[in-house]
């Protein structure tokens, strides 16, 4: 019977990914190997595959994993005395269990929530040896031990040369999984010593799908933050919070549109820019000029798309089909190169700390420089 925090078992949360099947055959022909690596683009479901396995190593129900035992809920709560998620912290986050308990906490109380890290935290040597202290007990309650450690590539040199023994020899009954986006991040013995599981990129309808069903989100918002985010759900969600601060991704959309003129003339260049300037209310940082670059960059595949009759599935921006039907219908290829062109070295010159009026100068002046001839149809 489901207990009142019971949950569908964490596997079937995961989306677009064949290691899931494949983990859950090992699983059930007791084939599950001791020490495993993730490997794959943040975001994409490897730590919430983890807590499955670990789930599915320890579900006490008639068909591994359901989700409603007790061992199932207090793996996703990350409850469990025989599950432990080991992420990077800084050494101020290292000197306050209560700090690292409280995240974990938030991390098990929600299917979408992300772990986040400072740019200087780590997985200290003595996180390490607390592990292989464990590790050499008795399991407290549980069938199996697992250990599970995220961004494994930000171990310390020591915790890493430390974590290598428990890797190549763990005790009967333990587990590790390591993961992380890149296995070259890793020192190559501890690679070798483990089986490697990859993890791909999500459909962009997968993530749509979660934005409005989970998110809340309306389907255009959610269609452009899908093809933003790169296939990772992690960034999608971030995506989605710096969106609700102060303006939805479409109404960002809308106003990076502004700048996009396919018959844009240099004498108008400089009011063009003091316009976009004054939309920006200032804040004409790389973070402003990277996102609205990407908006415009998928505005312009988007026309492609339509100009060589892809079909409306494809498109970003289907909530401004006709839009984009003009405009396909109008522009020369060589001006829309340009336009990718532009935007691509406006990113750049943000990147070298370019002064970002100049930039953005350049970019409007490069664009209406090309020498595309008349617009189609004229």
């Amino acid at each position: 019977m489901n207990g009142p925090d019971a949950d569908p078992p964490i596997l079937s949360w995961i989306r677009d990914q064949d290691a899931v099947a494949r983990l859950q055959r090992a699983v059930r022909n007791d084939r599950t190997a001791q020490s495993y690596l993730f490997y794959g683009p943040r975001g994409v479901g490897k730590t919430r595959t983890a807590l499955g396995v670990a789930q599915a190593l320890n579900c006490t129900g008639a068909e591994p994993p359901c989700g409603a035992c007790l061992p199932c809920r207090k793996i996703a709560r990350l409850r469990h005395p025989d599950v432990r998620l080991l992420f990077p912290a800084t050494k101020e986050e290292d000197s306050h269990p209560e700090e690292i308990a409280k995240r974990l906490e938030e991390y098990g109380s929600g299917r979408y929530h992300l772990l986040e890290y400072a740019r200087n935290a780590s997985i200290s040597i003595d996180r390490i040896r607390e592990l292989k202290a464990e590790a050499a007990m008795s399991l407290v309650e549980g069938r199996r031990r697992v250990f599970i450690l995220t961004e494994a590539h930000r171990m310390q040199e020591e915790a890493a040369q430390s974590a290598l023994k428990l890797i190549e020899e763990p005790p009967a009954g333990t587990h590790l999984i390591l993961t992380v986006e890149e296995p070259a991040a890793l020192l190559p013995t501890i690679v070798s010593r483990c089986q490697r599981v990859r993890f791909r990129p999500l459909r962009r309808s997968s993530i749509e799908e979660i934005l409005v069903a989970e998110g809340g989100l309306e389907r255009p918002a959610a269609r452009l933050i899908g093809s933003l985010s790169e296939g990772s759900l992690g960034r999608a969600l971030a995506l989605r919070e710096e969106g609700s601060k102060e303006r939805s991704i479409v109404e960002i959309r809308d106003d990076a549109l502004s700048l996009f003129d396919l018959e844009i003339e240099p004498t108008k260049i400089e009011e063009r820019i003091q316009q976009q300037v004054r939309k920006w209310a200032g804040k004409l940082d790389p973070n402003t000029i990277r996102r609205n670059a990407e908006l415009l960059l998928i505005w312009c595949h988007d026309l492609l798309a339509v100009r060589v009759g892809l079909g409306t599935e494809s498109l970003a921006n289907l909530d401004r089909r006709d839009r984009l039907a003009s405009e396909a219908e109008r522009i020369d290829l060589a001006r829309l190169r340009a336009w990718i062109d532009a935007l691509e070295e406006w990113v750049e010159s943000a990147d070298r700390n370019v002064n970002p009026g100049l930039g953005l100068h350049e970019l409007l002046r490069r664009a209406a420089a090309t020498d595309a001839g008349p617009p189609r149809g004229t």
